[in-house]
C-alpha cells in the first residue's frame, strides 16, 4: 500500500492599479503555491482581513455582544484602503458613498469593541468633544477585552461549546 502525501496549496493574489493617460486599469492577480517541502509558507494576510470585515458587514444591525480588537481593526484596516484607492483614483463620489454605505456597520462594530471594553455603545458621542473626544475614544478603542461583563462572554475565552 502506497503512501500518498498531500502538500498543501497556498493561494495568494494582488490587485495592480495603474494609469495611462485617461485610462485606469484595474488587475487581479491571483497566485497558486503548490508546496513540494516544509520549508516554504506564505501567510495570506488579506484572506484573513477580509473575512473579519465581510463578518463586520454581515452583523452590520447588530448592536449587541462583543468585538475583539482584531476583528474591530481589521474592519478599520480594510475600510481605509477602500477609501483611499478610491482617492488615489479620483473617486471622492463613490468614496463619499462607500462612507455612507459603511456608516452603520461602522456604529456596529465600534458599539461592539466598546461592550468588550466594558462600556456601552453610547461612549461614541464623545468624539463631539473636539480633539481629546478623538483621542479618548482611540484610547478606549485599543484597550484590552474584560472577562465577562453586562455584554457576554469574552470572546477570547468563548470556545463556542
Amino acid at each position: 500500500m502506497s503512501s500518498y502525501i498531500q502538500y498543501p496549496i497556498v493561494k495568494f493574489g494582488f490587485i495592480v492599479i495603474y494609469r495611462q493617460g485617461n485610462l485606469t486599469y484595474i488587475l487581479l492577480i491571483e497566485i497558486d503555491l503548490h508546496i513540494v517541502n516544509n520549508s516554504f509558507y506564505f501567510l495570506v494576510i488579506w484572506r484573513v482581513t477580509m473575512d473579519y470585515f465581510i463578518d463586520a458587514l454581515k452583523q452590520y444591525a447588530n448592536f449587541n455582544g462583543r468585538a475583539r480588537r482584531k476583528e474591530y481593526w481589521m474592519f478599520i484596516l480594510v475600510y481605509m484602503i477602500i477609501n483611499m484607492v478610491l482617492a488615489v483614483l479620483g473617486l471622492e463620489m463613490i468614496s463619499m458613498l462607500v462612507g455612507l454605505i459603511l456608516l452603520i456597520p461602522s456604529i456596529s462594530i465600534a458599539t461592539r469593541r466598546l461592550h468588550d471594553t466594558g462600556r456601552t455603545g453610547w461612549w461614541q458621542l464623545i468624539i463631539l468633544i473636539p480633539i481629546i473626544g478623538l483621542i479618548v475614544l482611540i484610547v478606549f478603542l485599543v484597550q484590552d477585552s474584560h472577562d465577562t461583563n453586562d455584554y457576554g462572554v469574552n470572546p477570547k475565552l468563548d470556545t463556542g461549546l
